[in-house]
C-alpha cells in the first residue's frame, strides 16, 4: 500500500482510522424490505481475507498498478508476475461474466475484451475493480446497499455487467463476444421441451439427432450412448416406462431386467440389457399424470453403469421442471419444513448431521427409520453407507501411499500380478475413475443376507478380472463411474498391507476415529439395534427382485424382504463387498470421518492421513488431453459453484446417501436415509445455504 500511495486504504480491525469516513452500509437481511445498517458490524476475516476498507479512488489505483506499473511489486521480477498473475483455469464462481480464476485474480469478459480484477462484499457492502488491458481502462465500484435479503445478490453481478456495458457504450466500443465466451455459451447449451414443460442443459459434447418430433434425441460422443427424451401421457410409472420405450422403437419384451427400486434423486431408475452387448437405462418420475423419460442405449459396459459418465450425471441433474426452480432455505425452521414436507410416516427416515470446524452443529433425523416397528430415524440409525464407502478405500490408498507402498501412477499390476500388463491402468485412474473399466453385472453378485457369506473378494476379483477384455475408452482420457475400480483398489490395500482390506480399514481409520458402531457387518447387538429397515415402494418389488435374481447368484432375492405392506417392501439386513459399498453406521459417526478430512488428515489428536495427501485427495483430476475429470482422488467435484465443494454419493436398493466437504468453508455435511424417491442434492444443498446464511450474516 505504501508503495502506491494508497492512502485511504486501511485494515479495519488492525490500524487507527478516522470511521466518520466509513460510509453506512445497508443490507435487507431479511428480504421483508427493511433494511438494517450495518455501519458498526466489524468482521474480523483477517488481514489476507478481506478486512480492508477502501475508496474507489485507491481500488481503481492498485488494479491498474498491478497491470501498468513497471517498478510494482518489483522491476526485477515484473515479467514474471504478470506471467503468474494471468495464468488462469475455468471460472471458479459461476458469476456472469467471469471467464477464468487464478491466483487472486479473475478474468472476466462481458464482450468488451478480457479484463482482470476482483469482487468483493461484507453485509452491507460491495465492491468491484477490474483492468482491461486492451482498452487500458479501469473501473472501481463500490455499493453500500441492496433490498431483498440474500435472494437478490445475483443482482450485483448484473449491476456490475451493466454499469461496465454502458460505459464502454458511452465511448463508442461495441460489444462483440471472443471465442472463448462463444465456447461457453455452447457449453451452457439447453434444450427446452416444446411444450414448456422443463428444460435440461446439455452438459459435454452433445450432437442432436432428428426424430419424429415426438420426443428429442441426443447423441454423446464420448463415451458414446443416445439419451432420448420422452413424455407420455400416464400416471402409472411403469406403463409409462413401457410407452416410453415404445415410442423410441424399443420393444419392452425383448428387454432383461437387471436392476430396478433404485433412484437418482427424484428419478426412478431401471435398467436393462439388450442382448449382442447392447443396454437401455431408463430414469424416469411420474408428474401430473405424464411419466417423464430420460432413456439412454448404447453399449452396456457404457449406459448400465452404477453413475452415469461426469457429463451424463450433471445434464440428468440439470433437468428443471418449468415454475419449480427452489429457493433455498436461509434458516433452520425453513430447512425442517422443507424435509418435512416429504418425510413423514413412510420412507425415507432420513438423518443429517453437519460439522463446521471441529463442531457438530447440526444432528437430527426425520421420519421413521424402520416403519413396520415405528422405529425413528435419529443421527445414531445405522445405515448403509453404499458408495460413500469408497472414500474410506481411497484413503486407505493414500496411508499406505505415505508409507511408500502404493505409487499412485504405477500400473495395476505391479500389485494385482493376475491383471494384465497389457492394460497400463494405473492406481490414480482407479481412484479418479478414469480406468475405463466396464461394469458389467458385478454390484450385484456382490452382497447378501446379514449372517450369510459374501464373496471373498481376491475371488470375486480374479473373477472380474479373468472376464475383463479391455477398457471402454483410452485409460485416462475421461472418467466415467465404476465399481470394479475401487473392488481392485480394496484388493491392493489388502496385496501391499497384508492384511484383508476390512480388517485394515478398521485398524487404521474406522477404529482410531473412534467409530465404534460402523463397520462391514452388523457386528455388535448396538448396531442392530439402531438398523434401518431400506425400503423399496411396494410397485417396484417384483421388478426388484426381478432384477436381483436374473445376477444375484446366492439365493432367491425374495428373501431380501422382510414384509411388505401396502406402500413399501422393507428388507432385511443385508451386506455389501466392502470396498466399494460395504460400510455401514450412524451419521453422527460418518461425519467424524469428514471432520478429519477437513482438519487436515487429523482428528482429535488422532492423525489418518498427512495434510499434503487430504489435499491432493481433493485436487481436481486431469484427463491426458488436459480437460478436467470431474473427479479428485476418490471426491466428485464442484468447482464452478459459488461455494466449490466435493462430495460422494452412495445408492442402491433403499440405499440413498450424500457426504459433502466445503473445503474453504470447513464445513462438512453428511445426509444417509433408508429409501430414495427424494432429491438428496437439494436437501444437502439447502442445509448448506442456512449454514452459509448464518456465517454471512453473523
Amino acid at each position: 500500500m505504501e508503495p502506491l500511495e494508497l492512502d485511504s486504504t486501511f485494515y479495519e480491525q488492525h490500524e487507527e482510522f478516522d470511521r466518520t469516513r466509513l460510509s453506512h452500509g445497508y443490507f435487507d437481511f431479511q428480504g421483508d424490505g427493511t433494511a438494517e445498517d450495518y455501519y458498526d458490524l466489524r468482521i474480523d476475516t483477517g488481514h489476507a481475507s478481506s478486512a480492508l476498507v477502501s475508496t474507489v479512488e485507491d481500488m481503481e489505483l492498485f488494479v491498474r498498478s498491478l497491470f501498468t506499473r513497471s517498478d510494482f511489486p518489483d522491476a526485477s521480477y515484473r515479467k514474471e508476475f504478470l506471467q503468474e498473475l494471468t495464468k488462469l483455469g475455468p471460472g471458479a464462481t459461476g458469476e456472469p461474466g467471469e471467464t477464468g480464476t487464478g491466483l487472486g485474480i479473475m478474468e472476466y469478459n462481458y464482450g468488451y475484451g478480457k479484463g482482470y480484477g476482483h469482487n468483493g462484499g461484507t453485509p452491507g457492502y460491495a465492491s468491484m475493480m477490474v483492468y482491461f488491458p486492451d482498452r487500458d481502462l479501469s473501473f472501481a465500484i463500490t455499493i453500500n446497499g441492496i433490498d431483498g435479503g440474500f435472494d437478490r445478490m445475483g443482482v450485483l453481478y448484473t449491476l456490475y455487467e451493466d454499469l461496465i456495458g454502458a460505459t464502454f457504450s458511452a465511448l463508442g466500443v461495441e460489444k462483440t463476444f471472443d471465442e472463448k465466451i462463444a465456447g461457453r455459451l455452447q457449453e451452457g447449451n439447453v434444450y427446452e421441451d416444446p411444450e414448456g414443460r422443463f428444460t435440461i442443459p446439455l452438459v459435454g459434447d452433445w450432437t442432436e439427432v432428428k426424430t419424429d418430433g415426438t420426443y428429442a434425441k441426443f447423441a454423446l460422443a464420448e463415451p458414446p450412448l443416445d439419451m432420448h427424451l420422452v413424455a407420455v401421457e400416464s400416471d402409472d410409472l411403469e406403463a409409462g416406462v413401457d410407452a416410453a420405450l415404445r415410442k423410441i422403437d424399443v420393444d419392452p419384451a425383448a428387454l432383461t431386467p437387471t436392476l430396478a427400486g433404485e433412484s437418482l434423486g427424484l428419478w426412478n431408475v431401471f435398467m436393462y440389457s439388450a442382448g449382442d452387448g447392447q443396454g437401455v437405462t431408463v430414469l424416469a418420475q411420474v408428474k401430473d399424470e405424464v411419466t417423464y423419460c430420460l432413456i439412454a442405449t448404447g453399449k452396456e459396459d457404457v449406459v448400465c453403469r452404477a453413475e452415469p459418465p461426469a457429463d451424463v450425471m450433471n445434464t440428468i441433474l440439470g433437468f428443471s421442471f418449468a415454475g419449480e426452480e427452489m429457493v433455498l432455505p436461509t434458516t433452520v425452521q425453513e430447512c425442517e419444513a422443507y424435509i418435512n414436507s416429504f418425510v413423514g410416516d413412510t420412507p425415507p427416515g432420513l438423518s443429517i448431521a453437519i460439522a463446521l470446524g471441529g463442531d457438530i452443529l447440526y444432528a437430527k433425523g426425520f421420519g421413521l427409520a424402520d416403519g413396520p416397528k415405528g422405529m425413528a430415524a435419529t443421527p445414531d440409525t445405522v445405515y448403509q453407507w453404499g458408495s460413500m464407502a469408497k472414500m474410506v478405500t481411497a484413503t486407505a490408498v493414500m496411508q499406505l501411499r505415505e508409507q511408500g507402498l502404493i505409487d499412485l501412477d504405477a500400473p495395476i499390476s505391479r500389485y494385482l500380478d493376475y491383471f494384465p500388463s497389457e492394460y497400463p491402468i494405473t492406481v490414480r485412474q482407479l481412484l479418479n475413475h478414469s480406468a475405463g473399466m466396464p461394469e458389467g453385472n458385478l454390484a450385484h453378485k456382490l452382497w447378501n443376507l446379514d449372517g450369510k457369506p459374501l464373496p471373498d473378494p481376491d475371488v470375486a476379483a480374479r473373477a472380474y478380472v479373468d472376464g475383463f477384455t479391455g477398457p471402454i475408452f483410452e485409460p485416462g482420457s475421461a472418467s466415467a463411474y465404476a465399481n470394479p475400480h475401487l473392488l481392485l483398489a480394496g484388493q491392493i490395500v489388502a496385496e501391499v498391507s497384508g492384511k484383508p482390506y476390512t480388517e485394515y480399514a478398521r485398524e487404521n481409520i474406522l477404529t482410531p476415529l473412534g467409530m465404534e458402531n460402523t463397520d462391514f457387518t452388523y457386528s455388535s447387538e448396538a448396531m442392530i439395534a439402531k438398523a434401518a429397515a431400506h425400503a423399496v415402494p411396494a410397485p417396484q418389488v417384483e421388478g426388484t427382485i426381478a432384477a436381483l435374481n436374473e445376477v444375484w447368484e446366492l439365493g432367491d432375492a425374495a428373501d431380501a424382504f422382510r414384509e411388505v405392506d401396502d406402500r413399501y417392501a422393507w428388507m432385511r439386513r443385508f451386506n455389501l463387498m466392502a470396498a466399494w459399498g460395504g460400510l455401514k453406521g450412524p451419521p453422527i459417526e460418518a461425519i467424524r470421518f469428514l471432520q478429519m478430512h477437513l482438519n487436515g488428515g487429523e482428528l482429535e489428536g488422532v492423525r489418518i492421513l498427512s495434510p499434503e495427501s487430504v489435499t491432493l485427495m481433493q485436487e481436481i483430476q486431469l484427463s491426458t488431453k488436459g480437460e478436467p475429470l470431474h473427479f479428485t482422488l476418490g471426491w466428485f467435484v464442484i468447482d464452478d459453484a459459488k461455494h466449490p465443494y466435493v462430495e460422494h454419493a452412495g445408492g442402491g436398493v433403499g440405499i440413498r446417501d450424500l457426504m459433502r466437504l466445503y473445503p474453504n468453508e470447513g464445513l462438512a455435511i453428511v445426509l444417509m436415509s433408508n429409501a430414495g424417491g427424494y432429491d438428496e442434492v437439494a436437501v444437502v444443498d439447502a442445509a448448506a445455504n442456512v449454514v452459509f446464511s448464518m456465517l454471512e450474516g453473523r
